[in-house]
């Protein structure tokens, strides 16, 4: 990179705030808002249903990826301009300063959606953006590569919406829910964001513990664990903004060194009672909790919600928090079955604790007959359902 370049990228880039675009699981944006407001987000406004937006400098853009255990993406915008035909998408993707955001040599992919638009052929959009790309780069001495399907590749995204192109830039790579924690899966389990965000939902910092009795393969169990010490889920990985002109491995290892220090534990001991009637369930959860480093705050064994004790020690404040099977999972009759248990016995041996259930429809929460404070509707493996939340009484 020239030293002009250098100059430029310092200048539009690393000393400018930005807007970004963090992409949630919809239902839940109040959510995912409120928890980065927590890991020091300012500023952050609901875009759309499953989007946050919110102004900021590239430490923001750091700290959303290493820190956040609710987005599942965080894109930086680029620029909006008008696209009713290829000529004026080529030219508005020209004017964007691509030799200031992307490296020599990248390997680029596209990820085009429209709606309402005149261009509605994704080969030929990305065909157009990625000569607008390769042309503005050229002109500074540099190249790209298209590189269709590449899991080392930088994603830029387009989305054309009544003939209007808005382009951004992937900051994250891979998903976010990829911790590299939970290795065994069990079931049709939960992503470790949208386990966060139902965990948030609940208010989790105001609980000392939780009971995770049909934990699979302990997602639950991990983020919860994971928040009450205040441990950050993304600062051992790499993230696509590393390969950016802009980044600056010194800021970020100066951000991550400032983080808070984890806490240790609310006073120590079992933060998560996690159990499941299944053997295997159980030993790949705790198997999990392991790896994660995690094991010494979770009380995991084979145990059947309904009929083994899950007594949390005196004095500690409690969240039970379930995602039963539902779907192809199980009978109509099993699975009223099941429900109405859940209902009993959370009424009965837990009635002062705090929940949050997964329900597959208004009639298993009508056979639960649990209360509750709010609802979030919500698709989970291709799935309409909802989250029921309880508050501690």
């Amino acid at each position: 990179m020239s030293e002009a370049i250098k100059r430029r990228v310092k200048r539009h880039v690393t000393a400018m705030e930005h807007v970004f675009f963090a992409v949630v699981q919809p239902g839940f944006e109040n959510a995912a808002a409120a928890e980065l407001g927590m890991i020091g987000i300012s500023g952050v406004r609901t875009a759309c249903t499953g989007g946050l937006e919110f102004n900021g400098r590239m430490e923001d853009c750091y700290r959303v990826n290493a820190c956040s255990r609710t987005v599942t993406r965080l894109l930086m915008r680029l620029g909006r301009f008008g696209a009713r035909d290829p000529e004026r998408l080529y030219a508005g993707a020209k004017k964007i300063p691509w030799e200031l955001l992307v490296g020599d040599g990248t390997k680029l992919q596209f990820s085009c959606s429209w709606k309402r638009s005149r261009l509605h052929f994704g080969e030929k959009i990305e065909k157009v953006l990625f000569e607008a790309v390769s042309e503005r780069m050229g002109g500074c001495g540099l190249g790209a590569v298209l590189d269709e399907g590449s899991t080392a590749a930088q994603t830029i995204y387009a989305r054309i919406e009544n003939d209007v192109c808005e382009v951004s830039l992937d900051s994250t790579g891979p998903l976010l829910y990829r911790r590299g924690e939970k290795i065994r899966v069990s079931g049709a389990g939960l992503r470790e964001t949208l386990a966060a965000l139902i965990l948030h939902e609940a208010g989790i910092c105001g609980y000392d513990m939780i009971i995770d009795p049909m934990c699979g393969a302990g997602t639950f169990s991990i983020e919860a664990i994971g928040i009450l010490l205040g441990r950050y889920p993304g600062t051992g990985r790499t993230f696509s903004f590393m390969d950016w002109p802009c980044f600056s491995p010194a800021a970020y290892a100066n951000l991550v060194g400032r983080l808070p220090r984890e806490s240790a534990g609310r006073g120590g001991g079992v933060i998560a009672m996690t159990g499941d009637i299944d053997e295997k369930s159980a030993a790949a959860a705790g198997r999990n909790l392991a790896d994660a480093g995690l094991a010494e705050y979770a009380d995991v064994r084979r145990r059947d919600f309904f009929r083994d004790a899950y007594d949390p020690p005196p004095g500690k404040k409690c969240l039970i928090v379930l995602n039963p099977p539902y779907g192809k999972r199980m009978r109509p009759g099993d699975i009223r079955g099941l429900y109405r248990m859940i209902g009993n016995t959370i009424r009965g041996k837990h009635a002062g604790c705090g929940y949050a259930v997964i329900s597959p429809g208004v009639e298993y929460e009508k056979i639960m007959s649990l209360p509750y404070d709010r609802k979030v509707l919500f698709m989970n493996g291709g799935l309409k359902v909802a989250a029921i939340f309880r508050d501690a009484k």
